[in-house]
């Protein structure tokens, strides 16, 4: 049964459409700086999604929580 989308994926495809388009704009085509954007916004979502548990928000990224750890300290994540 297709559920549809739900305002939450909804926001954030906004929220990536926003920041793909911004890149666009300023003419910002480095791979890395842009990864590096979606990467810490996709993780401050899925951190509010599961309320600070960063085992759930980890498993909802498809990371190991180790990994998600790493990235956390990469990106100063608290």
């Amino acid at each position: 049964m297709n559920q549809g989308v739900t305002i939450d994926e909804s926001a954030e495809l906004m929220q990536i459409t926003q920041d793909m388009h911004a890149y666009q704009m300023t003419r910002v085509y480095d791979l890395n700086k842009l990864t590096e954007t979606l990467e810490i916004d996709k993780i401050h979502l899925a951190l509010q999604s599961c309320n600070g548990n960063r085992t759930q928000a980890a498993n909802m990224l498809g990371l190991k929580r180790t990994s998600l750890l790493a990235k956390m300290k990469k990106y100063g994540i608290t």
